[in-house]
């Protein structure tokens, strides 16, 4: 595996690093693999998860880069004024061009978490050259599973209860709340925030990129709560939308927004890696399954 910083770009001076197998180049005919920034993180990817997916893509054989997005980490801000959304396209295409021009390559997969996720997905809405998808914590839609699941588990927590309860009376009393207690324990954190787009307007993009022959790989952390609840709700809420063999989901309910837990790290570095060699090896496409650690922990999730 080999690194270098790379400096591109045409609307704005970006800073990225493109790592690459050792070795033989990898072949332009696989997809190159781009990153983009979550937030305000720069490249380096919450709690270094981007700089260990790169390395291990590159170990399987694909070039990578990940860079960062004009106004964050060592990327100059931008010199014309426009909305993040769309400065965010121009910079992942300047990215894919970057890459065409010095590897070859022609065709990419995104992956992103939040912000990171939602970018990839608009991009890939625009561009026929992104073929995969790999989605942390994207947008995701309640369904009346959802709702089953999240109030029938809230309904056996007594302390639940007894929270519920203890505020009704401080408000028919009158009375405020204690320092520390303007959330209640059964409710979500305000932390994370974003607007989600219509789940139509979603519906209607799945349908063309899955139409186009994207693949994707989403996974959903318990950081998602508020929204996400179970692996199998992600198809629930698109019932409207065929999936054919396209799309893996998974969810880690006991990892947290950033997938900072070693063990979540490596869960989503093997499925990344593992997709990516199924869908994209030298060889006929063939559906491989999750390496022995993954399965144990995807099926511990699953429960």
């Amino acid at each position: 595996m080999r690194e270098k910083a790379v400096r591109f770009g045409t609307s704005a001076p970006l800073v990225g690093v493109v790592t690459e197998p050792l070795g033989q180049p990898a072949s332009p005919e696989r997809p190159a693999v781009i990153f983009l920034n979550s937030g305000i993180l720069h490249h380096v990817g919450a709690c270094r998860l981007y700089v260990s997916a790169a390395r291990a893509l590159a170990a399987r054989g694909f070039t990578v880069m990940r860079f960062d997005h004009a106004g964050i980490g060592d990327s100059e801000v931008r010199r014309e004024a426009m909305p993040f959304e769309q400065g965010a396209i121009l910079d992942t295409r300047d990215a894919m061009a970057h890459l065409t021009s010095t590897k070859g390559t022609q065709r990419f997969v995104l992956m992103g978490l939040c912000s990171g996720a939602d970018m990839s997905f608009r991009v890939a809405g625009q561009d026929p050259r992104v073929v995969g998808l790999v989605q942390l914590d994207a947008w995701a839609y309640r369904t009346l599973g959802y709702y089953l699941r999240h109030y029938g588990k809230r309904a056996r927590d007594l302390s639940a209860w007894t929270n519920f309860m203890r505020r009704k009376i401080r408000t028919v009393l009158g009375g405020s709340k204690p320092a520390g207690e303007e959330r209640g324990a059964d409710t979500v954190g305000a932390e994370y925030r974003r607007r989600f787009p219509p789940r139509e307007e979603v519906a209607q993009q799945l349908t063309a990129l899955l139409d186009r022959g994207v693949r994707m790989l989403y996974l959903f952390s318990g950081g998602q709560e508020e929204h996400f609840n179970h692996r199998e709700q992600y198809r629930a809420s698109f019932r409207d939308v065929n999936f054919r063999d396209q799309v893996r989901v998974e969810h880690l309910p006991d990892a947290d927004h950033l997938f900072s837990g070693l063990e979540h790290q490596r869960f989503v570095i093997e499925a990344m890696t593992e997709w990516m060699s199924a869908n994209w090896s030298a060889s006929p496409r063939s559906e491989a399954p999750p390496p022995a650690a993954s399965r144990q922990l995807a099926g511990a999730a699953a429960r």
